[in-house]
């Protein structure tokens, strides 16, 4: 990834970050990854797999960009219809938090011709980041004064059911019509980018 495009990545982070309206879940995502975001600096450069999908550094922002992306595409297509009650911020939040425990699930092992080479960390391989980034984003939601909690619920819930199905790791099937549209744009983005 070039640096003007990863510096092209981070405005879209930021204005996505501006674009959730819902005051808790914009509080939440600052937290994590606005500008003085506990995390942002190791979000900005993270992979989101070893090599699977969006496997250099800054492929995790990518890929998130890309979930909220699809999230927003298929809201607006949709709205038109009979969906116009799902909730865009929780699905928009979800995009920049469902995956955020990734920084602790990869570590650099080599760097080869200008390639970057991942392994699993000991977290990686004891909890993985589909646990750990809903244990963090919960634990943080109670940080949050009267945080509401069918939105904690509502959160929680697309961050444990991303991955879709249990053969793919998911820790519980999409309930919610959120979680399933969610679900989609994740499974999207990760199989359009296979192999690059």
């Amino acid at each position: 990834m070039t640096e003007e495009t990863h510096n092209f990545l981070i405005s879209k982070l930021d204005d996505l970050l501006n674009r959730i309206s819902n005051p808790y879940l914009s509080e939440l995502c600052d937290r994590f990854v606005g500008q003085n975001g506990k995390y942002r600096k190791e979000f900005l450069i993270a992979p989101a797999a070893k090599s699977m999908h969006h496997g250099y550094p800054g492929g995790l922002l990518e890929h998130s960009l890309e979930v909220a992306e699809f999230c927003l595409a298929d809201y607006e297509l949709l709205k038109n219809y009979r969906y116009e009650n799902l909730n865009i911020d929780v699905m928009l939040a979800s995009s920049l938090l469902h995956d955020i425990a990734k920084i602790k699930e990869y570590e650099i092992v080599e760097e080869v011709d200008g390639k970057t080479y991942y392994a699993f960390t000991e977290t990686g391989k004891m909890i993985g980041h589909l646990c750990l980034s809903a244990m963090w984003v919960y634990s943080e939601m109670d940080n949050i004064h009267n945080f509401p909690y069918d939105l904690k619920e509502k959160l929680s819930h697309i961050i444990l059911s991303h991955h879709g199905r249990v053969e793919w790791g998911t820790a519980i099937l999409p309930k919610t019509k959120e979680a399933e549209f969610f679900h989609m744009a994740d499974h999207r983005s990760a199989t359009i980018a296979k192999g690059y």
